[in-house]
């Protein structure tokens, strides 16, 4: 139901979803694909009220979902695409904690999402825009360029994170480049 744009309607069937996935994981906290499946379903709530504009919900929602995949990663932990979840669940978070203006719970999320891969300069580079982003909010999700009107603010700020992002991608595509030559 949220695939085809009708997000209100797939809450309570994800809600159901998660109610029988935390009761099979209850049974063995030490499934790892039960946690896995729950951090899903989690994630997948949390995506449907945000796409309903209902962002604190979806908040508490990723935070449920992270807390899940946390567990699968410390049991699997040289999984890498239980960390690779991690990240994405963690960065989602992060820009939404931005977007409630709250950027020091945003920067706690970056340090996390750093902690989790400290050796990938990509992710490094792409950390360093999303802290750029999250000195440059305020209270309430407001920006702090003072000289700049509102619309020049977010255009500024929308840019400077572009560029960052647009920087870390092309570090990781020459790292890719390195590594795969003779």
């Amino acid at each position: 139901m949220a695939d085809t744009g009708h997000p209100a309607e797939s809450l309570e069937p994800y809600r159901s979803a998660i109610a029988i996935r935390e009761e099979i994981s209850g049974d063995d906290p030490n499934l790892v694909r039960s946690q896995s499946d729950c951090a899903g379903s989690w994630h997948r709530l949390g995506e449907a009220l945000e796409n309903l504009g209902r962002t604190a919900e979806a908040v508490e929602a990723y935070q449920k979902c992270v807390a899940h995949q946390r567990q699968v990663c410390v049991r699997e932990p040289g999984e890498i695409k239980h960390r690779n979840f991690l990240d994405e669940r963690l960065r989602q978070l992060f820009w939404l904690r931005l977007a409630l203006g709250r950027p020091a719970e945003a920067v706690n999320v970056a340090r996390e999402r750093k902690a989790l891969r400290p050796d990938e300069r990509a992710v490094s580079l792409g950390i360093a825009g999303d802290l750029t982003a999250a000195a440059v909010v305020g209270p309430k999700g407001v920006s702090l360029f003072p000289i700049f009107g509102n619309r020049e603010r977010q255009r500024y700020a929308v840019q400077a994170l572009a560029a960052a992002r647009d920087a870390s991608r092309l570090l990781a595509g020459h790292s890719l480049v390195a590594r795969s030559g003779p």
